[in-house]
């Protein structure tokens, strides 16, 4: 098998946007999860909610798609640059020859 080549990567989750964010709620043994807020009549149990997911500024050029998911998924693509990542590997190899993986 080839080995592929990781040239940039993130992370946005409940314990905070960035590769930073994350190391620190790591070392700082911080889950990320709180308790259920996430409608007017929560149930009682514990979510891992993405602060600023309600707030991002979500292109009016994806507005067709606008909803938490794709929320979820730019605020994501924000945290340490890399949509300029992203950008520069289109240039450099051509979008035939890029993945871009996203997990949950």
């Amino acid at each position: 098998m080839t080995p592929l080549r990781v040239t940039a990567f993130t992370s946005t989750t409940a314990a905070g946007h960035g590769n930073a964010a994350f190391a620190r709620a790591l070392i700082e043994d911080q889950s990320g999860l709180r308790l259920n807020d996430f409608t007017s009549q929560p149930l009682n149990t514990w979510i891992g909610r993405v602060d600023g997911v309600e707030t991002i500024d979500f292109p009016d050029r994806f507005a067709e798609w606008e909803c938490r998911n794709n929320r979820l998924a730019w605020l994501g693509l924000q945290a340490d640059g890399m949509l300029d990542s992203i950008g520069t590997v289109f240039r450099r190899y051509g979008a035939e020859l890029v993945a871009l993986v996203l997990g949950t």
